[in-house]
């Protein structure tokens, strides 16, 4: 398809424009999300729940990091931040208790949050009374599960 003058001035320019320090702002949103540009993330665990009787605990990790336990108070909030692979496929997993409730999922998966938190490079996760809510923007908030017994 392509000569070998075209593939030995392809390659290496692929590379470098690969390595580039993209920032998530650093394009369009439009052009991040079709041309897959997004590669730095924020991810924002918030404790949203009504009162400080029961705290939020919380163990989050992927399968090269172990972000270890934490707890929060109403309010409180705990983030990091990460490049997704080369071949996005990062992957970041919370198991969330309060009380006798619990739900473990998925805090960052590159087809579901990775294209939802294009645009802003950030994806926040709010533990409420009624259960767990995401969104983008801290402030338009979804309910995405139901605390499980």
């Amino acid at each position: 398809m392509f000569s070998s003058v075209a593939r030995s001035f392809l390659f290496p320019a692929l590379v470098i424009f690969l390595a580039l320090p993209w920032e998530p702002k650093s394009l369009p949103a439009v052009a991040a999300k079709t041309y897959g540009f997004c590669i730095r993330f924020r991810v924002f665990v918030k404790n949203g729940l009504s009162n400080n009787a029961m705290p939020l605990q919380f163990h989050c990790w992927s399968k090269d990091d172990d972000l270890g336990k934490h707890t929060l108070y109403t309010n409180q909030d705990f983030n990091f931040r990460f490049f997704d692979d080369f071949m996005g496929n990062s992957l970041f997993t919370c198991d969330m208790r309060w009380g006798d409730k619990h739900k473990k999922l998925d805090v960052y998966a590159p087809t579901v949050e990775g294209l939802s938190c294009c645009d802003t490079g950030n994806c926040y996760w709010r533990a409420q009374d009624d259960g767990i809510y995401f969104c983008n923007d801290d402030k338009s908030y979804l309910k995405r599960w139901d605390w499980e017994k």
